[in-house]
């Protein structure tokens, strides 16, 4: 494995720049709806781009923070069989909700970046207040479901368990 830690690095690198840039998107959102909020109540005409801007700032900033979030365990998840079981039980089904989940964000990232690639190649914009290329949309859904997939892949593969403190804690 030591000649592929570069390449893990490089990996670790890119999910914290996207749960940097999901950080910068709520700022954005924050301060975009601040002045949208007191330019209405001045009297004046807040612009026309704010809403187009914080409805791609929420998609960019689920899909940029998931990666993190499953990483360290922080995503909902509902333990209500998972609570029940402990051993064997507990382990095979663990291996086979990450290899699910995996497979699913596998699945959805690879038909979102298909989506992304076509609509690169169509130039087509998303018209709202503002005009935005049309692919800055499932873009960021094929980047947080690729990188999903492999945190999800790297609890399949490893002792770790999702369900436990903050996913840091072995289950046997």
């Amino acid at each position: 494995m030591r000649p592929l830690r570069w390449l893990w690095r490089g990996y670790d690198a890119l999910v914290t720049a996207a749960w940097w840039g999901a950080i910068l998107c709520a700022a954005a959102m924050l301060v975009l709806i601040l002045a949208d909020v007191s330019l209405r109540i001045l009297g004046f005409r807040p612009p026309a781009a704010t809403i187009g801007l914080v409805e791609y700032s929420l998609l960019y900033l689920a899909m940029l923070s998931a990666p993190r979030l499953v990483r360290e365990g922080q995503h909902i998840v509902v333990e209500t069989v998972i609570g029940a079981l402990s051993g064997w039980p507990r382990l095979i089904l663990e291996k086979t909700i990450y290899a699910a989940a995996a497979a699913t964000c596998a699945v959805l990232g690879f038909a979102a970046w298909i989506l992304t690639a076509e609509k690169i190649e169509s130039g087509t914009l998303d018209l709202r207040g503002i005009d935005l290329p049309s692919w800055l949309l499932p873009a960021p859904i094929a980047l947080g479901c690729a990188l999903c997939a492999i945190e999800f892949l790297r609890f399949l593969l490893t002792r770790r368990s999702f369900y436990t403190a903050r996913g840091t804690e072995t289950i046997l």
